[in-house]
């Protein structure tokens, strides 16, 4: 009879001990990194989308064009091969990331870690614009190479435009989802020394 109580104390005290040693994810937590993953796949594919359609567009005018022409649709060509590496990369990361195992801090400081990512971004897409607006005005200084500077420099100047209004969004759409999750019941949160949850239910 001892033995059998030792040998359901033992059990009991195991199976504490392994459920302590799982990270508990809450249903807000969930939720919120589900919307994250859908957020993340849907902004790829956008990007992906924008990067394929420019190059199917593209190449044949860069094939068959000459002159600005041809270096606009060149550098646009250039330009959505890495677009579309960023996104093929991303969707791949996106799908096989196991988003429903991470807990709270984590869920927050990846969420963090993103809206940093897009805002950096954003500021790099204003480099790339004024970029381009430079090129064009020096394209004239260079004669021989005018008609190439001042086609990339348009070129420059278009892609670093949508990618500020790509990224921008995605900032806003990212910041807002985290908005919404955070006035939920027990929804999530930032706070000056890191993450936590508001309440729980």
């Amino acid at each position: 009879m001892y033995n059998k109580v030792a040998i359901s104390i033992l059990v009991l005290c195991l199976a504490i001990s392994n459920a302590q040693s799982q990270p508990l994810v809450s249903k807000s937590v969930l939720k919120f990194n589900r919307e994250r993953k859908n957020i993340g796949t849907a902004s790829m594919s956008v990007l992906g989308g924008y990067a394929l359609g420019n190059m199917v567009a593209c190449i044949p005018n860069a094939i068959n064009l000459s002159g600005r022409d041809k270096y606009f649709n060149e550098m646009n060509v250039y330009w959505n091969v890495v677009n579309l590496g960023i996104a093929i990369g991303g969707l791949i990361g996106n799908d096989r990331k196991d988003f429903e195992s991470l807990d709270l801090a984590t869920t927050l400081k990846e969420q963090k870690q993103t809206l940093k990512i897009y805002g950096i971004n954003a500021g790099l897409d204003v480099v790339y614009i004024g970029s381009g607006l430079a090129l064009m005005n020096f394209a004239h200084r260079a004669p021989k190479a005018e008609d190439r500077l001042y086609a990339y420099g348009e070129s420059i100047l278009l892609q670093g435009g949508f990618l500020l209004l790509y990224d921008s969004a995605m900032l806003i759409i990212h910041a807002a989802h985290l908005k919404k999750a955070q006035k939920r019941e027990g929804g999530l949160s930032f706070s000056e020394r890191g993450m936590g949850l508001k309440y729980e239910f």
